[in-house]
């Protein structure tokens, strides 16, 4: 059968929005995860090493669980190749690009479980996971194997997703509209239609007779005998393993389960679209053969248009400069604490705050006892020009790890610039020996350089690039 043919899909799995969801935010859910039902979407002040492994961030007064943090990584490198300014990034700046986002989505969380006012109940709940999800699945194996790819280690983990989903549809449409946000009806009833497509599932068998292999004429006298057997009492499956030249289907009885209208073939979509279940459809001409089908199931999981319109709208607010406005004034008035030492220290260090930086990056040395959080605090004071204290702090990283070029630029750099001329070039010619060939590390010696102003050692360095 050509690529026409109607296609099988074995289970709709992936990136499934929750029905109703367009492109809506994935809003996630956050915080501690015990046997309290009523904790596992809202925050909780009391620590559980056992499900945090370590805390990374508190928002409104409750830690982000880790496996947000992970989650989101993940989300991150799966579109790595198409974000440039990450391709070469470090640990460490992924690691905070994956921190803003998680706190962007706590906030948002934090805001619709504890500020909105408004919540889903466990009854509505359960009307969309049954209806919505559930309902699509007839096995077991099925439905585990949608959790699984979509990312939710249990059904709770679903039903805590539906019910900010739900509190958002509730609390969003109607911020969108404070903030001037409209959509027109006949685009609404365009997508709506497209949605409903996608939404509307079918289980069937069919029989498929091509007419490449024989003429045109005894395909269609092949298929109205084989229906005529069928309407006789006939088992389908067995005459499709018979007879059925889709090769893909034929030897599951021609079993296609979980296919949406949309991916039916054109030809066939009024036929099926009319059919109720149990209904036999007799032989249909299709441009390379004919089909024969028996309708097992059809699910239609989408919601009413007003409900649909509702989401698409706030789609469009969330895309907006109207929604980045709002967010703002909400993330501002959100209690953010992060508590991992070093990514607090690398966002100090992005905004600007480079004594408090040079701080925690101490504290995380002191933490894990990694000398590169010493060349970070080194850094950080270097740019307070508190040299001083990068010196201090270089002579611990020397002491600890005399072989790192770093501590010898840093500490070079401030004796220069706290006039110990000589003491500082000496220096800075041990980095660049201890260098070698790291394009790295030649190219700091090269920046401390330019940055004294002794251009002239720094196009020396600058060669060394191409030796």
């Amino acid at each position: 059968m050509d690529s026409k043919k109607v296609k099988k899909i074995s289970i709709i799995v992936g990136s499934v929005i929750l029905v109703v969801g367009i492109t809506v935010c994935s809003v996630i859910y956050y915080n501690n995860r015990n046997d309290n039902k009523n904790s596992s979407q809202v925050g909780s002040e009391v620590e559980n090493e056992d499900t945090f492994g370590y805390q990374v961030l508190k928002v409104g007064g409750g830690f982000v669980d880790k496996k947000v943090f992970q989650n989101e990584r993940n989300k991150l490198f799966l579109t790595i190749d198409k974000q440039a300014d990450l391709m070469q990034a470090s640990d460490e700046e992924i690691n905070d690009r994956v921190l803003l986002a998680v706190i962007d989505k706590a906030v948002m969380n934090n805001f619709l479980l504890k500020k909105s006012g408004e919540s889903a109940t466990e009854a509505e709940i359960d009307e969309y996971v049954n209806d919505y999800i559930k309902a699509r699945y007839d096995k077991k194996e099925d439905f585990e194997g949608f959790l699984a790819t979509g990312g939710y280690e249990t059904e709770e983990d679903l039903r805590a997703y539906a019910g900010i989903f739900l509190t958002q549809l509730k609390v969003m449409p109607g911020i969108a509209v404070e903030y001037g946000i409209t959509v027109e009806d006949k685009d609404v009833q365009e997508s709506y239609e497209s949605f409903k497509a996608a939404n509307t599932e079918y289980t069937f068998r069919h029989i498929y007779i091509s007419n490449e292999k024989r003429s045109d004429q005894e395909a269609a006298e092949l298929a109205n005998d084989i229906y005529k057997q069928l309407l006789a009492g006939a088992d389908f499956a067995k005459l499709a393993a018979k007879y059925s030249d889709d090769l893909e289907t034929k030897d599951n009885g021609g079993l296609n389960e979980y296919v949406t209208f949309a991916e039916i073939n054109e030809e066939l979509k009024n036929a099926y679209s009319n059919a109720n279940v149990g209904e036999l459809i007799p032989p249909i001409k299709m441009e390379k053969g004919y089909n024969i089908a028996l309708i097992e199931k059809r699910g239609e999981y989408y919601p009413d248009i007003e409900s649909y319109k509702k989401n698409m709208l706030v789609s469009i607010f969330m895309e907006s400069d109207k929604y980045t406005e709002w967010f703002a004034k909400i993330k501002a008035e959100e209690t953010i604490e992060i508590i991992d030492t070093k990514f607090r220290a690398y966002r100090e260090l992005a905004n600007g705050e480079y004594l408090k930086a040079g701080q925690d990056y101490e504290a995380a040395y002191e933490e894990d006892k990694n000398y590169v959080n010493l060349e970070k605090a080194a850094e950080s004071y270097g740019m307070t020009e508190n040299w001083e204290e990068t010196i201090r702090v270089c002579d611990i990283g020397i002491s600890v790890n005399a072989s790192a070029p770093t501590f010898y630029v840093y500490k070079g750099v401030s004796l220069y610039k706290t006039n110990k001329t000589e003491e500082g070039l000496k220096l800075l010619i041990k980095a660049e020996e201890l260098a070698g060939n790291n394009f790295n590390s030649l190219a700091l010696v090269e920046s401390a350089y330019k940055t004294l102003g002794l251009n002239d050692e720094a196009a020396r360095i600058n060669e060394k690039y191409y030796e």
